[in-house]
């Protein structure tokens, strides 16, 4: 396998396993706020009162700062993300090792008292289209965010990836699972990659970006 890292914008750019690339576009993960606003959003006009996490969001990536060591059987990837419009920082940590796995710390801080409330907290990337299928233990099998989540049960569910899509009258954020312990994309031979948390995590896979479900 083969990882690279951009040192400018601090993004893991590149992911090829078995001669099979993951990432699409560069685009690795990245610290993300923003979600496509939804009707209940724009009722509280957050779109207009949060806009300062969309716009930190949108920035283009540039690491601060960037530094590459070795432990062992691993190497570490150390990227610092600064935020200005919302005086905040953000730390990730890459631990490469040997046998493809990556392990992804995050350390985030949000120093301004004047900050406003955070729409998400999270990272965002870009995989490659042959991963068109879902395997997940978590809540399910319908779309369901935290303040509604026990109407979903916890479980093991395998769906296609274009069927998260919820055909809402107006486009807009969907299709999130909650409580997951791990959640894979796959492509039609059953390869993939898998995402496995310390702790239950919240994720969602789609076939939009959020700028085309962004009308805001």
């Amino acid at each position: 396998f083969k990882a690279t890292f951009d040192k400018q914008s601090g993004l893991l750019t590149s992911y090829i396993y078995k001669k099979q690339e993951y990432i699409h576009n560069g685009q690795g993960p990245q610290p993300f706020f923003w979600r496509a606003p939804t009707d209940n959003d724009y009722g509280a006009k957050l779109p207009t009162r949060l806009k300062a996490w969309r716009e930190a969001s949108y920035q283009t990536p540039k690491a601060e700062s960037f530094n590459v060591s070795k432990d062992g059987d691993k190497s570490i990837v150390k990227v610092t993300y600064r935020f200005p419009q919302v005086d905040a920082q953000w730390e990730i940590t890459y631990k490469v090792f040997a046998n493809g796995i990556i392990k992804v710390d995050n350390r985030f801080v949000a120093e301004g008292t004047e900050t406003p409330m955070i729409p998400r907290v999270g990272l965002r990337m870009q995989l490659s289209e042959i991963l068109n299928d879902l395997t997940y233990y978590g809540r399910g099998p319908e779309e369901n965010y935290r303040d509604r989540r026990t109407s979903q049960f916890i479980g093991e569910y395998t769906t296609p990836i274009k069927d998260l899509y919820e055909p809402y009258i107006r486009p807009q954020e969907t299709g999130t699972k909650t409580d997951l312990r791990w959640w894979r994309v796959l492509n039609i031979s059953g390869n993939g990659l898998q995402f496995v948390s310390e702790a239950p995590f919240s994720a969602s896979a789609l076939n939009y970006t959020i700028e085309s479900l962004d009308d805001g």
